[in-house]
């Protein structure tokens, strides 16, 4: 009987684990808005989002890292590494283009209508909004996929899937990237997730 609650707690383990580095990530976040440097304008945004990327991206990485073994098999399995890469990628641009932003105006108290007016006279400041832009859609294309594909090959339900593309899209990218990803990769760490599930019409897993 001594061994059973510690079974149990080796289950709810990657589970736990991603759950408290998303929320050391969220403290990140706000540690790094409160220690930027006075004066405050348009590229403080640009640096906490930053923030927010760069942690998001630790999260994936280590959610993907943990589940590796639930995405699925062979056809299904290689999508959904290819759409994770997607996202990863993504995030990495974001980062890049916030922070060349950031950079450009870095301590100038510019808000938002008046950097938007004079913003293009800064160097990196609109390639790093392109990237910023691109990397958003890269993050956003790649979490929609990476819901069809767990929902195609039956690791996860319909609403689930539905759940995950909807948190994709809300919030969007350029607010909390990633954010379905990482909530299909906590349902996947569910200690439920590794009991098998009885199977209704031909899946993507089957036709692998």
């Amino acid at each position: 009987m001594d061994g059973h609650p510690m079974q149990t707690a080796r289950r709810w383990m990657p589970f736990a684990l991603l759950l408290v580095l998303f929320i050391a990530a969220q403290v990140a976040v706000g540690i790094a808005g409160a220690l930027a440097p006075k004066p405050r304008g348009h590229w403080t945004g640009h640096l906490i989002n930053a923030t927010i990327d760069a942690a998001m991206l630790t999260v994936v990485v280590a959610g993907a890292a943990l589940a590796w073994r639930r995405l699925g098999q062979r056809l299904a399995l290689l999508l959904a590494i290819v759409a994770l890469a997607v996202v990863t990628v993504g995030l990495v641009v974001e980062v890049v283009g916030n922070l060349r932003v950031a950079h450009s105006i870095w301590r100038t108290p510019y808000g938002d209508e008046e950097v938007n007016r004079i913003g293009s006279q800064f160097n990196g400041y609109d390639s790093g909004h392109d990237l910023q832009s691109k990397g958003d859609l890269m993050v956003l294309a790649g979490g929609t996929a990476f819901a069809v594909v767990l929902g195609a090959s039956k690791r996860v339900g319909e609403w689930v899937m539905i759940a995950g593309i909807v948190l994709s899209i809300i919030p969007p990218p350029f607010i909390i990237p990633a954010c379905g990803v990482v909530f299909l990769l906590a349902w996947l760490l569910r200690p439920s997730s590794m009991r098998p599930k009885p199977q209704r019409g031909r899946s993507l897993r089957e036709a692998t």
